[in-house]
């Protein structure tokens, strides 16, 4: 079995940048991630994502449970899972199940044009995850991003990071049909800091580590609840960029510009120059998107306590840099609002992207519960499958559809 363990990531400037051509420094975030088996099997099984607890007194929530494993004929199954989703206009909200699915399906098209010889043998495949979800914490990115580093373990094949990252985002935007950018997927399969230059995509010279040393203490904040899915944040700033709106032209191109300023503060050590930029990057926000309320009072909290803070991604969740370097106090304060936070450890850098783990990990999965949830779940009898025409895959993806399984969405 292979045990891929993906952090989270915040992007401290030029996001959302990256989906227009722009420059992004992020990084990820140690203390909250997920992890993703792959164990060959004798067909695929697909599970869903388990939430548990981080850093003690904080918790990623859930609002539905997972759904226990689905059994799938094939490959072509799993697609025609991501297909119905697809077409399902479901706004971005993907359970983890379909999450893997379509790691799977992005995955075994990339095989299939391989040089080498390797069969792609069916895998089971199932997480948990400490990320808070639909809080732009990149989450999603990390399921995917874990069962493609499975797989490619499970055939004998590493992927070195910027095919990682571009197979992630062909698992989620292509797949999936989910609006999402390329910034997560880099960060995340390269881990630590990343200063990332999208003008000419999936360069491996535009993408710079950063000593994550040199990061000031960074405060992250974000919403008890689900906040928006990209596409309902995005939506209008990208018809609007489209068209050639000026406005929008003119911020995006800002953003990018912070990110060059950003790099220059941190390379001098000025915290205080940083902490500037950051608001000037929330300044910039409110120039061309609508802001959800929790948005705003999460900034002013950090801001009461004077942090720079600006979204950590498309909404629900913030970064603040505390221009004293106080950042218990800026913690307390998110605490005492009633949102969670927790002071960043910046994930270490890997040279290939995050690496399979076998042993240390296999405690917190058991604890987590999720050794019992590999075991398949029970689908109609052969003779109602005759009845009614229908695979086990197929029972899978229709359950979760009327509810009869239920399932986190990201």
């Amino acid at each position: 079995m292979t045990r891929t363990r993906v952090p989270a990531r915040i992007g401290l400037l030029g996001n959302p940048s990256d989906g227009y051509g722009g420059r992004v420094i992020a990084c990820t975030v140690d203390q909250l991630a997920a992890t993703v088996e792959v164990e060959p099997h004798d067909g695929w099984v697909v599970g869903g994502v388990e939430s548990t607890p981080v850093d003690g007194d904080v918790t990623a929530r859930s609002d539905v449970a997972s759904p226990e494993p689905g059994a799938f004929a094939d490959i072509a199954e799993l697609a025609e899972c991501c297909r119905r989703f697809r077409d399902g206009g479901a706004h971005g909200f993907a359970s983890g199940a379909e999450l893997l699915a379509a790691a799977v399906v992005a995955f075994a098209a990339s095989a299939s044009g391989a040089t080498d010889d390797a069969p792609l043998r069916p895998c089971r495949l199932g997480a948990v995850t400490s990320i808070p979800r639909q809080v732009g914490l990149s989450g999603s990115s990390a399921v995917v991003i874990g069962a493609l580093v499975g797989l490619a373990d499970v055939r004998g094949t590493v992927l070195d990071p910027v095919e990682l990252a571009r197979l992630a985002l062909v698992a989620e935007s292509e797949v999936l049909g989910i609006t999402a950018g390329p910034q997560d997927r880099v960060v995340q399969a390269h881990g630590g800091a990343m200063d990332m230059d999208f003008a000419t995509p999936w360069r491996a010279d535009g993408y710079r580590r950063l000593d994550a040393g040199r990061l000031p203490p960074l405060v992250l904040a974000w919403q008890r609840g689900p906040g928006q899915p990209s596409a309902v944040v995005h939506g209008d700033v990208r018809a609007r960029w489209e068209r050639g709106d000026p406005l929008v032209r003119r911020t995006i191109a800002a953003f990018a510009v912070l990110a060059d300023r950003g790099a220059a503060a941190l390379r001098e050590g000025d915290v205080a120059m940083l902490a500037d930029l950051v608001d000037e990057a929330w300044e910039l926000r409110t120039r061309i998107w609508d802001l959800a309320p929790v948005d705003v009072e999460l900034v002013a909290v950090g801001r009461s306590v004077d942090a720079g803070v600006s979204l950590a991604g498309s909404g629900g969740a913030v970064v603040a840099v505390p221009r004293d370097g106080d950042a218990a106090q800026v913690v307390a304060a998110y605490r005492a609002a009633g949102h969670d936070a927790l002071v960043v450890h910046a994930g270490a850098p890997t040279d290939r992207g995050p690496r399979p783990l076998r042993d240390d990990v296999r405690p917190v999965i058991l604890a987590a519960g999720f050794g019992s949830r590999l075991a398949p779940i029970a689908p109609p009898s052969r003779s109602s499958r005759s009845a009614t025409g229908r695979s086990w895959g197929t029972w899978c993806t229709a359950s979760m559809r009327s509810g009869s399984v239920r399932r986190p969405s990201w």
